[in-house]
């Protein structure tokens, strides 16, 4: 159970009976289980576009390992899964850089959920720390990068790939867009934890709930 007595920089929802940590650095922990859940990283991307010659900032790359170091630290989960597109393209020094990464926080399960982007050789993954598989199920849970088009039984869908979105409008024609926790039917679709990643807008009328994550506070839009 969340420890209600304990300070959470996130919202709590309940999802299958089950209490869940959404949480303001774009990810999801499951308290029952000591798990951290994020999809999306795209780590590497920004060392791929630099050096393609595209001018991205160094500072972005420092963002994403420093956000996912603090986000470890403050919620000491005994395992992490992340929901696909955990390196964004083919092999470069920042992959060595996660193998460090994991090294530190040797009693952590790390978990890597295929996704897309995740197109390394098959022996990268296997001569690392991470546990690798198509898709994941835990109790009543189903973890996959894509959402699942079709229900799988009872199974509640956690999933990412699409970097949700919502557009808000006010009425003095002001128009923010902020990432998002989106639940349709049996689903959840997680915000990319990336920095350096587009996303995409999805639609009000069509969520059951959204949560929108906006300068680190969890804010619930319906």
């Amino acid at each position: 159970m969340v420890d209600r007595n304990k300070i959470y920089k996130g919202q709590v929802v309940e999802i299958m009976t089950c209490p869940f940590l959404l949480l303001s650095e774009k990810a999801m922990y499951w308290p029952e289980k000591k798990m951290l859940i994020l999809s999306d990283p795209h780590l590497g991307k920004i060392t791929h576009f630099r050096k393609a010659g595209i001018a991205v900032p160094l500072e972005a790359k420092n963002e994403n390992w420093r956000n996912l170091n603090d986000l470890i630290v403050s919620q000491a989960p005994r395992s992490v899964y992340f929901l696909g597109d955990l390196f964004h393209s083919t092999y470069n020094d920042e992959w060595q850089e996660l193998e460090e990464f994991m090294s530190v926080f040797d009693n952590i399960e790390f978990h890597l959920v295929l996704g897309n982007h995740d197109i390394l050789e098959e022996k990268v993954y296997q001569n690392s720390r991470l546990k690798v598989c198509e898709q994941s199920i835990q109790d009543q849970f189903i973890f996959t990068h894509h959402p699942l088009k079709e229900p799988q039984g009872e199974l509640f869908n956690f999933c990412g790939h699409i970097h949700p979105s919502i557009l808000l409008s006010g009425k003095g024609r002001q128009r923010i867009k902020l990432p998002c926790f989106y639940f349709y039917d049996q689903q959840l679709i997680l915000p990319a934890f990336g920095v350096f990643t587009g996303t995409k807008n999805l639609e009000l009328a069509k969520a059951q709930s959204i949560y929108g994550v906006a300068e680190g506070e969890i804010l619930k839009i319906k």
